[in-house]
C-alpha cells in the first residue's frame, strides 16, 4: 500500500464517520408522503413536536455509505502502484 492509497483509506473512513455522526432525518406524514428534514447531529435530532424526535432516514444513509465505500474502493484499486502489484 502506497501513501496515496493510505490517504484514500483515511479519507474514506473519515467521511463514513462524519456521515454516521450527522445522518439524514425524515418526516413521514399520515398521507404517506416522506419529507427530507436535512442532516443533524445524531445526539440532537430534529424534533417533530415538543416530545417526538424525527427518525433517521436509514435507507438514504445506507445508499450514501455504499456510494462512499464504492468510490473509495475504486480509487484505492485504481491508484495501486506497479510495485504493489503481485508478481
Amino acid at each position: 500500500m502506497n501513501k496515496t492509497q493510505r490517504a484514500i483509506l483515511f479519507a474514506t473512513a473519515f467521511i463514513l464517520i462524519v456521515m454516521l455522526l450527522f445522518p439524514p432525518f425524515k418526516m413521514q406524514f399520515p398521507t404517506g408522503f416522506i419529507a427530507n428534514q436535512g442532516y443533524s447531529f445524531i445526539l440532537s435530532p430534529p424534533m417533530y413536536d415538543e416530545y417526538h424526535k424525527l427518525p433517521v432516514d436509514s435507507i438514504l444513509l445506507l445508499i450514501q455509505f455504499l456510494i462512499v465505500i464504492s468510490v473509495g474502493g475504486i480509487l484505492f484499486l485504481a491508484l495501486k502502484s506497479k510495485q504493489d502489484a503481485p508478481t
